[in-house]
């Protein structure tokens, strides 16, 4: 019940913080797949051209916003209060993990 607390006690800032690591990790995911399909790293704003118009954006907005408050209890739980921007402990699977979505 503690972390309940500690999960509606997040701010607003807090929140978008979380959202921007998971949404790091997505598009940096995307970076390295692509690189690799080009065969050379494409660098992160074509990274960011390509998900936005292949529809993940959307996808992710959608995943998150379904999982919201799982996402926010394993980041309460496993961070506290760290900065998720700086350094995020989750990896690409535990993320995929907790958006419900399929690699």
């Amino acid at each position: 019940m503690q972390n309940k607390k500690k999960v509606e006690q997040l701010t607003e800032q807090q929140q978008f913080d979380i959202r921007l690591a998971f949404q790091s990790h997505e598009i940096e995911e995307h970076k390295y797949f692509l690189s690799e399909q080009k065969g050379f790293d494409v660098g992160i704003e074509e990274s960011l051209a390509s998900w936005v118009n292949s529809g993940q954006a959307e996808r992710f907005s959608h995943d998150f916003s379904k999982n919201e408050e799982s996402i926010y209890h394993a980041c309460v739980t496993n961070c506290d209060d760290k900065k998720c921007y700086d350094s995020c402990w989750l990896s690409v699977n535990q993320v995929h993990d907790l958006l419900d979505d399929a690699i």
